[in-house]
């Protein structure tokens, strides 16, 4: 709804204005959380093969409105998505979908390949889960009082044409007000879930509730309590950019504080459609640790930030919470609007394809009256069907909303191969598991993806140390240095390499020690091995060179001089 809130509110008053009302359920949810805070604890389904927990996440909204809907009411049932359906299951006498055959024979196999035996549809066979039978009154249903009116359900065209609700303009609109209140000295309800515009008559029950938040602003933790169906939006920080006050300003603040504050990009499955690679933290951190060790002589002097996503990770770095976003996506959109510059790519990834071996693909042409399957309204989407007209290839198109759904579709055979990131496709295989091997990467990429490291505008010097950064790891493969011969390299004289008496020539313009160079091998090796360390033959993705290596062995990375 915050992305659509007008065909919302044109579904729910044409259903209200019409003669179905008297007999209507109208249930709005979220597919995600949208990154809000919950203070409460996911709830813990089952445990994967490794013993970690799948939990269900952070709570979302669930609103009822109905002619027989609850007033006043909070529900504390636990529900989730197959709350939905178990509730059209027992009100029309359906067999539940966790009852059909296929399913059972799909948790035998959830059972022995994943040692899982609640997987599928929750609609019948997981006690806990809740019908949506408590968002309703009894009276009504009963016929003991009567339903509420159509006027219950409507919303007033200048509620919506306020919305989104983002930033607070809606919420006024409806005469909310966000009160932020200083720990220990609320004097209002901490759980005062969704109310209507009303105020004191709500007309919509609301599955789940929200309570107070608590945050760190500043020194002094505080409260933030929002009354009123306006959800749980807030401006944390100020919009404004940190742009760095001239030459030298970031190197010299780095040093101050003693260490580098860097940013991670984790990736969460299907926190937004925008950003599409898989968790490249370890990645990442190693970059934090090349540039740490090139500034301070020391790797582990970091301070790392983790963010969702590249928009969260851009705009701490746009407004000086960070000096360095390890990788992003460059564009010239981004650059003029989180005020940042970015340093030459160290990653290319690009959207490629996962293909099950059975179904005897190897290239992209064998794709031709297979299924494959992508994430709806993405690039991946676009760029699938960029491929396919080029080439005049025909498939059979399948469009997902969530990863986890596509991922489950190639496991049980329903889609031949499915289209993503090459970063995730390979995250995707590795948890797969014991049936890893039964699927493959296909060699071709339909589409080039760069990462690159990403800090704040106005500071050249400091643009410089990073890049230089990036063409040590390179240039330290491309003389063959590792992080066990650097130690034996002689400190000086014709039989240091070539390289590093350059990078030791420009430390002075760079403003940095003249071992620079040394100090980044020594922390994280060179390029190569930090990718096989972190993406490669030595971590769980298992990912090829290809694009990634040096343009000397046919790939996009190359070092540049130092001098």
């Amino acid at each position: 709804m915050p992305r659509s809130p007008r065909r919302c509110w044109n579904e729910i008053n044409a259903i209200a204005s019409s003669p179905y009302w008297p007999n209507s359920v109208i249930i709005i949810t979220y597919d995600e959380t949208d990154g809000l805070y919950d203070h409460a604890d996911p709830h813990i389904r089952a445990f994967d093969p490794e013993g970690s927990p799948l939990a269900g996440g952070p709570r979302i909204p669930g609103i009822v409105i109905s002619p027989f809907s609850r007033v006043h009411g909070i529900s504390h049932e636990y529900a989730e998505h197959s709350s939905v359906i178990k509730f059209i299951d027992e009100l029309h006498g359906l067999t539940p979908l966790a009852d059909l055959p296929d399913e059972a024979r799909a948790r035998e196999l959830g059972e022995s390949e994943f040692g899982q035996s609640d997987l599928g549809p929750a609609d019948d066979k997981v006690p806990e889960m809740g019908n949506l039978i408590s968002a309703f009154d009894n009276a009504r249903l009963l016929g003991q009082d009567p339903p509420l009116p159509p006027g219950y359900a409507e919303i007033p065209r200048q509620v919506v044409m306020s919305l989104p609700h983002y930033g607070g303009n809606g919420c006024a609109t409806l005469h909310i007000v966000p009160t932020d209140y200083v720990a220990g000295q609320a004097d209002r309800s901490a759980a005062s879930g969704f109310q209507s515009a009303a105020g004191d008559d709500p007309r919509h029950s609301n599955l789940g509730h929200l309570d107070a938040v608590t945050l760190a602003r500043g020194s002094k933790p505080r409260t933030l309590t929002v009354d009123g169906w306006c959800l749980m939006v807030w401006v944390l920080a100020s919009s404004g950019a940190a742009v760095s006050a001239g030459v030298g300003a970031e190197l010299d603040a780095v040093r101050t504080a003693g260490r580098l504050s860097c940013g991670i990009v984790t990736e969460p499955a299907d926190y937004t459609k925008d950003d599409t690679h898989a968790n490249l933290a370890a990645f990442d951190l190693d970059l934090c640790k090349a540039v740490a060790a090139a500034v301070l002589g020391d790797g582990e002097r970091i301070r790392v930030s983790a963010f969702p996503d590249e928009r969260h990770g851009l705009a701490a770095t746009k407004a000086g919470q960070i000096d360095l976003l390890a990788a992003a996506t460059p564009s010239a959109s981004k650059a003029v609007q989180y005020a940042v510059g970015f340093a030459a790519p160290v990653l290319f990834d690009g959207r490629g394809f996962l293909a099950a071996k059975a179904a005897g693909i190897a290239s992209i042409n064998d794709l031709s009256g297979k299924q494959v399957c992508f994430i709806s309204g993405t690039e991946a989407e676009t760029a699938l069907d960029a491929a396919l007209r080029q080439r005049n290839i025909t498939v059979l198109p399948f469009p997902f909303e969530e990863l986890g759904e596509m991922e489950a579709a190639l496991a049980t055979g329903h889609c031949a191969a499915i289209t993503a990131d090459v970063s995730q496709l390979a995250l995707t295989r590795s948890e797969l598991h014991r049936r890893a091997n039964n699927f493959t990467l296909l060699p071709e990429l339909i589409t080039v993806d760069p990462l690159a490291p990403a800090y704040r505008q106005g500071d050249p010097q400091w643009a410089a140390i990073v890049s230089a950064t990036i063409d040590v790891l390179l240039a330290a493969e491309a003389s063959d240095i590792t992080r066990a011969t650097i130690a034996s390299m002689p400190a000086t004289g014709e039989n240091r390499p070539g390289f590093l008496v350059n990078a030791s020539g420009a430390s002075a313009a760079l403003g940095l020690d003249d071992d620079r160079a040394v100090h980044v091998i020594k922390a994280v090796g060179n390029y190569a091995e930090l990718f096989a360390r972190d993406l490669g033959e030595g971590s769980p993705l298992g990912l090829p060179r290809g694009r990634n290596a040096l343009s000397s062995n046919g790939g996009l990375l190359h070092p540049r001089a130092s001098r």
